[in-house]
């Protein structure tokens, strides 16, 4: 389990004990020691400025950086996967105003969602499918349903309404961003504009690699192109016009 705070370029790695902290280079920077117990590991964390987050025996807890000491984030509430208590993971997305946790485990989910400021919870034990989401100032979108029946639905944080984006009947992998829904199955990879919810498929042999921020990464061979999704869209609809065997099955 890892973490990457942005601001301070600084990557958080725990093995469910310990939490070693290392800069962009990877240069070793500090231990942090989260659990003493192995039995009762540490499931996920988020580094915030020099506050290391994490959630152990379903309970939130900050450990401070610059005086190596323990505390609740939140006192007295629970954030617990959907069914089994063992071999879960918490992932954690974080906005200016927000904290999320996704936990769970093999396709179920319970997603919770925080105020920063006032630390109280706004949202809890949302099912999911997925692990993966994304965090936006204004709404969260997450993957729901189950196998051959997925959709992907965007809430809106303010006032809790939703609405589908888009379908997916088959998967192997997927990413998510602002403006479109990503995904990889054995006919190749797939682009649904969130705008216009009509999937379509990449008319090249790439494949799904991630995402890295805002930027989606696919590979053709030894290769590995960074691109913005936006601008990508568009070149693609272009292409549509001007070369539309492209886009034939």
């Amino acid at each position: 389990m890892l973490s990457f705070e942005p601001v301070s370029r600084r990557l958080t790695v725990t093995n469910g004990q310990y939490a070693e902290i290392m800069d962009e280079k990877g240069v070793h920077l500090k231990t942090a020691p989260l659990s003493e117990d192995k039995k009762k590991p540490v499931r996920g964390v988020i580094m915030i400025d020099d506050v290391i987050i994490y959630l152990k025996e379903g309970l939130l807890y900050q450990y401070r950086l610059l005086s190596d000491s323990h505390e609740p984030y939140i006192k007295g509430e629970k954030f617990p996967p959907p069914f089994s208590k063992e071999n879960y993971k918490a992932y954690f997305q974080m906005t200016e105003n927000h904290l999320a946790i996704n936990v769970g485990r093999y396709g179920s989910y319970n997603l919770y969602l925080i105020d920063r400021k006032t630390r109280k919870v706004q949202m809890k034990n949302k099912k999911t499918a997925s692990f993966k989401y994304l965090l936006g100032k204004a709404d969260i979108l997450y993957v729901s349903g189950s196998a051959g029946k997925w959709s992907i639905r965007q809430m809106t944080l303010s006032t809790k309404a939703e609405r589908m984006l888009t379908q997916i009947d088959d998967l192997t992998d997927l990413e998510l961003f602002t403006d479109t829904t990503v995904w990889e199955n054995k006919k190749g990879v797939w682009m649904a504009p969130h705008e216009r919810k009509i999937p379509f498929k990449l008319p090249f042999p790439w494949k799904l690699a991630g995402k890295y921020r805002d930027r989606l990464i696919l590979n053709t061979g030894d290769t590995s192109h960074y691109c913005r999704t936006g601008a990508l869209i568009e070149t693609l609809q272009r292409l549509s016009v001007e070369i539309p065997s492209l886009f034939k099955k």
